[in-house]
């Protein structure tokens, strides 16, 4: 995966993540090589509105998953979005 094209097809399923908010927590896992040289920097859940609920920063060591709770009174729909540290999104 050497270009952007090709990372925003992969993320785009498995870290974009679009949906309804009907659950009380919602888990993230980034399908993306952890190498020192390319890796997963950071996951943020953000509310339709533009509200931040959480975002966890990784290490090339790390696996990209992480963990968030939605407010209870969450109607709409929540993006998730990784970044990159080669090709930011």
């Amino acid at each position: 995966m050497h270009n952007r094209h090709d990372f925003l097809k992969t993320t785009a399923v498995a870290a974009s993540v679009l949906a309804m908010c009907s659950v009380p927590r919602v888990a993230v896992v980034t399908t993306h090589p952890m190498s020192n040289e390319h890796f997963i920097v950071r996951q943020t859940l953000v509310l339709v509105n533009g509200t931040s609920r959480g975002s966890k920063t990784f290490t090339p060591a790390d696996k990209p998953e992480s963990s968030y709770e939605l407010p209870a009174d969450c109607k709409g729909k929540f993006y998730v979005r990784s970044f990159c540290n080669l090709l930011d999104f």
